[in-house]
């Protein structure tokens, strides 16, 4: 309910700042005078300027809520599923582990130690073990 309260009164605001926009755009249509009837001479340009600032810092501070909210999601979901959000990389490195060459072998290894946090031998099958294990682990 309360989205749906925010997002009603964004799009009033957004009406009605295109309205002071069109407004001062086109003094023909006669809406500037019209307005100084209600707020007073001269006013029209100060009400949309109050309005515009009053726009940049809402957005700006619901955006930091809005991100700040998104953050905390993305957090808890790399906390659920810490194995999964690397999951592509792990498998690349695993791969890597088979090479003939020792320095990709090692630096593979030293990688998936370091990506997974786990302490395994660099052999790829424990590694292609551990990480189906994370896997049927993650999705229950």
């Amino acid at each position: 309910m309360f989205h749906a309260i925010i997002r009603g009164a964004r799009a009033f605001y957004l009406i009605t700042l295109v309205g002071l926009a069109v407004a001062l755009l086109f003094p023909g249509l006669g809406w500037v005078e019209k307005l100084e009837r209600v707020w007073g001479p001269g006013r029209v340009i100060q009400v949309a300027g109050a309005l515009a600032l009053l726009g940049l810092v809402s957005e700006h501070l619901l955006g930091g809520v809005t991100r700040l909210r998104q953050g905390t999601l993305a957090r808890a979901l790399q906390r659920l599923q810490p194995v999964l959000r690397h999951k592509e990389a792990i498998e690349i490195l695993i791969r890597a582990l088979e090479s003939d060459d020792s320095k990709v072998s090692g630096t593979a290894h030293r990688e998936l130690k370091r990506l997974t946090r786990q302490d395994l031998p660099a052999d790829p099958a424990a590694w292609k073990l551990w990480l189906a294990e994370e896997e049927r682990a993650a999705t229950g």
